[in-house]
């Protein structure tokens, strides 16, 4: 089990900037903006702002929803 968490690291490190976002009352009401994985403002990947990167995701979770994994 210890290589294992060695391996893993901080498993708490992660999920910081997710319990920012869920808690921190100053971020209430707060859209379209991007925390990076260190929780400071960035701009969004370019990745994430190709449309046909979007389109992908939206066409998988649509088959996710429906129960049509392929």
């Amino acid at each position: 089990m210890a290589p294992l968490i060695r391996l893993l690291g901080d498993l708490a490190k992660p999920a910081r900037t997710s319990v920012r976002l869920a808690s921190d009352p100053e971020l209430d009401g707060v859209t379209g903006r991007y925390l990076n994985a260190k929780g400071k403002w960035a701009r969004w990947p370019a990745g994430v702002l190709a449309e046909a990167n979007r389109e992908a995701v939206l066409a998988l979770c649509e088959r996710l929803a429906a129960g049509r994994v392929t």
